[in-house]
């Protein structure tokens, strides 16, 4: 079974993840577990060009992805040693509005943190039409890093610089699940209120999942610590989870006195797991 996310409306034809416009580039951005909402082995990625130039065939690229705790790339490129090389071939892009479809070499197991990719077109001879795109869009201002040149050949593995912005392409994870046994996932893992009036109330969601196969059965789910906090709908228990599937839990914090409260969501499923 697989399951396809796809990140991003696409309003904007960008440069990313490969430049045409310049014969060499280099691109790095994040995606974040609450836009991916799943975890598994990513098998493909997938991307839409909308280009004139009708002679872009057997260009070569390459692909890495990784995981990383940083919440942007504003001070910097994610290190290369925690990347792995998931593609390094060739692809045809033919003129138009077209999938690309990017079929890794290596699948990579997303488990945990911000999935980075890292797109690299080495040093080419020429560079092509500036309305050789891709489908993209800006969200915040600092999730990308890119570099683009006629001249200075880039090393993917010591990158230095490059423009920061909110700029990242259009992308279509294809992912299969971690395992043939269910495999209880909970994003995001924490939550974070911040500052809040006094008398006020805030929703968040906490969605459960099967990132593996088989059924997961959520047995319970319960909250305990701060009074102020709590489920704003009581989740139908047991609930059965197939591939993919998720229950997702409706947080409430709706405090009345000053202070720092806590409280801990404890899940409990018939795999003998129980998580807080």
């Amino acid at each position: 079974q697989t399951i396809s996310v796809t990140i991003g409306e696409g309003n904007l034809d960008e440069g990313v993840p490969w430049e045409f416009f310049y014969k060499n580039s280099i691109f790095q951005t994040l995606y974040y577990p609450a836009e991916i909402g799943f975890y598994g082995q990513v098998i493909a990625v997938q991307f839409y060009n909308q280009f004139t130039t009708t002679t872009l065939q057997n260009k070569p690229v390459k692909l890495w992805l990784g995981s990383t705790q940083l919440e942007n790339l504003q001070d910097g490129w994610v290190p290369f040693n925690e990347l792995t090389l998931v593609y390094d071939g060739t692809l045809n892009f033919p003129a138009g509005a077209n999938t690309i479809t990017v079929p890794l070499q290596t699948p990579y197991s997303y488990t945990t943190g911000n999935l980075v990719l890292y797109a690299q077109r080495p040093m080419d001879t020429a560079y092509f039409s500036s309305s050789d795109n891709f489908k993209a869009q800006t969200i915040g201002s600092n999730r990308s890093r890119k570099l683009q040149s006629d001249s200075t050949v880039y090393d993917p593995a010591a990158p230095t610089g490059g423009t920061v912005s909110g700029t990242f392409p259009k992308t279509t994870f294809v992912m299969t699940p971690l395992g043939t046994d269910p495999v209880i996932g909970i994003n995001p893992s924490s939550l974070d209120y911040g500052t809040v009036l006094l008398g006020s109330s805030h929703n968040r969601t906490v969605n459960v999942m099967n990132m593996g196969g088989g059924t997961l059965g959520i047995t319970s789910v319960s909250i305990s610590g701060s009074p102020y906090y709590s489920l704003t709908t009581q989740p139908t228990v047991p609930a059965n989870l197939n591939t993919g599937k998720t229950l997702a839990l409706n947080v409430t914090y709706a405090p009345t006195e000053a202070g720092t409260h806590t409280a801990t969501i404890t899940i409990v499923d018939n795999q003998g797991t129980r998580r807080t």
